[in-house]
């Protein structure tokens, strides 16, 4: 290979490059852009940043309630820090303040170790639709009435059927089927139970979560 070629071929991978970095910042966050992430060891002193952004907020909150503080086991501790540092979203952000402070407060018995995980894999819509639909969730399943609302309240928060599926591949909510009895005049089937409607319910896990985020 001489001279020539050895040139041609650096100057066509910086151009690619300059290239991928321009389109790269087109795809990520304005926030992101202006610190200049486009290589792997800045996009590590991001996280980095973050990561000591959300831990002195927590500080400050427990200096300022006063709150008796306890150890967080490492299992609960790397995948909270390592997943909050990759958060954007403010609103988010918020949240995974709310759960280390939840995890280290003495007074607070939240030992599960899936939380983490369930915040790294919802958005500000889903957590939203969560928070407030919790009453309305207790409400359907005390009631044993049909959940009409659904797709109403759907249309109202914006949320999808995609994301409806995601709160529900979580555990977070669920459908729940109601029965009814039906009195067979003719006596054929009598007292024979039917299957009624299907309404979408909080599940103990979901209203555990929005606790331990303070939603």
């Amino acid at each position: 290979m001489n001279d020539k070629e050895l040139n041609i071929k650096s100057s066509t991978i910086e151009k690619g490059l300059d290239l991928a970095k321009d389109f790269l910042g087109k795809l990520i966050f304005p926030a992101v852009e202006e610190v200049g992430l486009l290589m792997g060891d800045n996009i590590k002193v991001w996280r980095f940043k973050n990561q000591i952004r959300l831990l002195n907020n927590v500080e400050n909150y427990v200096k300022e309630k006063n709150i008796s503080t306890k150890k967080v086991p490492l299992k609960i501790l790397l995948p909270l820090l390592e997943n909050a540092s990759l958060e954007e979203d403010e609103n988010i952000i918020e949240l995974w303040g709310n759960l280390l402070s939840n995890y280290i407060d003495s007074s607070k018995s939240f030992k599960s170790a899936v939380f983490p995980k369930i915040l790294a894999e919802i958005n500000t819509i889903e957590a939203t639709f969560l928070k407030n639909h919790k009453t309305i969730f207790d409400a359907v399943y005390k009631e044993k009435r049909v959940c009409e609302y659904i797709e109403m309240q759907t249309s109202k928060y914006k949320i999808s059927k995609a994301e409806i599926s995601n709160l529900m591949r979580l555990g977070l909510i669920e459908e729940v089927k109601t029965y009814y009895s039906i009195n067979d005049v003719s006596g054929d089937f009598p007292g024979s139970v039917e299957e009624g409607e299907i309404y979408l319910s909080i599940t103990g896990l979901g209203e555990e979560f929005l606790e331990a985020c303070n939603l």
